[in-house]
Parts: C-alpha cells; structure tokens; sequence
C-alpha cells in the first residue's frame, strides 16, 4: 500500500484547481469544489467527466509538478491546444499562471463571436473579459451573464459597469452560490474550469481552463444556462439581492455565511429585517 502524499502550497495565492485523474485515463475536472455546498449540489456548478489518456496525462504532468512542491510560476506550463479526442471533439487545455487561456482562445473567440455570449460566473472582475463583452454588445452580439451575489457586492465587482453597457445581468437571488466559470459562445464553443474570470485567475492562482469545440456539448450547456437564466426573477436585471436575505431565497435558513460577513441566518441583519 502507498501512503498517500499531501502537498501544501505555502505562497500568497491560491491553488484553486478542481481535478481528479482516474486510472491515467479519465478526467474529472470544472467548476465544484469538492465541499458540502459544492459537491452536495446547494452551489451551481459545472463538472466534466472526460475519457482520454492523453488528457489525463496532461492533467497528471501538471499535479506532478505540483506535488514536487512547484506552484505557480516555479511549473512548467503543461497547456495543449487542439486535442482531438476519440468522439471528434476538440478542446483546449491551459494551466494558470503560465498558460494564455485568455489572450491564446478566450479573448479571440469574444472578438470573433457574432450571435450570442452567454455567460454564468462567480466572480466576473477581468477588465479585458469586461471589455470584449462590451465590444460584442456594441456590434450587435447578444450579450446575458448571470452573476453570483455575494461576488457582485464585492468592491471589486464590475456588474454596474456591465449594466450600464446594456448587456443583459441577472444577479441570482438563490440560496447557494453561482459558482460557475462558463461562457457559451455562439453555440459552439464551451469555456469551463476552476478559474474565475478575474486577473488572479488568470495570471496568479493554479488554475486548469478547459475551452472545447463542440456544438453538441455548447447547446447542452446553452439549454441549462437558459434554465438558470429562467429560475431568477426579471427584478433582478436591475437589482442586486443581498447574498444572505430574505431576497436570497432559503439563505436565512441554510447555516451559511452566505455573505461572508462572520453572521450566518437569523444573526445576519438580511434575515431579521422582516420581522421587525
């Protein structure tokens, strides 16, 4: 029997990936963390379970380094653009910080886009992110993010610059959180992973993106995205609705801290307001 090998990393940022690898050849990877509110289905999220042994080979040269002690910047960059997989479907690999998923595929694919962008993201702060989906509204794209709550009133949160750009913007008034990274571009490519769309995630954190093209596997996410979008109510195009309130439905009674402010349900002023 092996003992099992734990690998701390000791920098300021984070290792924020999300990835198994099974018998060197499947990939289980997305947006869940693997917590009671990620993998017990409260947050919305994304996972994919991939049948590929040179994917899972990438995936494995990429937790080996890691487990070598070498974060960040100290890794080789293991990213692999255009693997055609046995099925025909064609993805993109890229590990943050070295990889350029956004200036390599995210940012061309938003320039090139020519119908709709279809967006669901927990944090949503990148200033050339922002600016692409700007650019598309402006040309006549079809532009819909949805947007988590808790990161929308962060002082970081760009959902009013977004707003004011005429680009449709539910901010989500569900219990758990919006935990998304995916966009959908023009019903034929997928972006999904760990990294939020945010310069850390990006340029800072260990972070695995996945950018596929594949109409079959963008329209099956496009019909579910189209299900979240549905499930908040219109109000909240224009309105933000606090993370852990009676706006935020089942948050005052979950035993979250939804909000992030040390106060969780009936200690949180959000869920005390009505009774008053």
């Amino acid at each position: 029997k092996k003992a099992l090998s734990l690998v701390s990393n000791r920098t300021n940022t984070f290792m924020h990936n999300k990835f198994f690898i099974f018998d060197k050849e499947r990939v289980f990877t997305g947006t869940m963390n693997i917590s009671l509110s990620g993998s017990g289905g409260y947050n919305s999220n994304t996972v994919l379970v991939i049948n590929s042994q040179r994917l899972a080979q990438i995936y494995l040269g990429e937790l080996e380094q890691m487990l070598e002690g070498k974060f960040q910047k100290q890794k080789a960059d293991m990213s692999v653009e255009n693997i055609l997989l046995p099925s025909g479907i064609e993805l993109s690999v890229y590990f943050s910080p070295r990889g350029s998923a956004y200036l390599g595929k995210i940012k061309p694919l938003l320039e090139d886009a020519k119908q709709e962008i279809f967006v669901s993201a927990f944090y949503l702060t990148h200033k050339g992110i922002v600016e692409d989906l700007k650019a598309a509204k402006a040309r006549g794209v079809e532009v819909r993010v949805i947007m988590d709550a808790s990161a929308a009133a962060n002082k970081h949160s760009k959902v009013h610059e977004i707003r004011a750009s005429d680009i449709a913007c539910k901010v989500e008034n569900w219990g758990g959180k919006s935990h998304e990274k995916n966009m959908v571009i023009d019903k034929k490519h997928f972006i999904v992973g760990s990294a939020n769309f945010s310069n850390s995630g990006f340029t800072k954190n260990d972070e695995n993106v996945l950018i596929i093209k594949s109409p079959a596997i963008s329209e099956f996410y496009r019909a579910h995205f189209l299900k979240l979008w549905a499930s908040i109510d219109d109000k909240y195009l224009t309105q933000t609705p606090r993370a852990e309130s009676f706006e935020s439905r089942g948050s005052c009674y979950d035993g979250i801290d939804n909000n992030h402010d040390g106060k969780i349900d009936s200690k949180d002023e959000g869920c005390f307001a009505k009774s008053r």
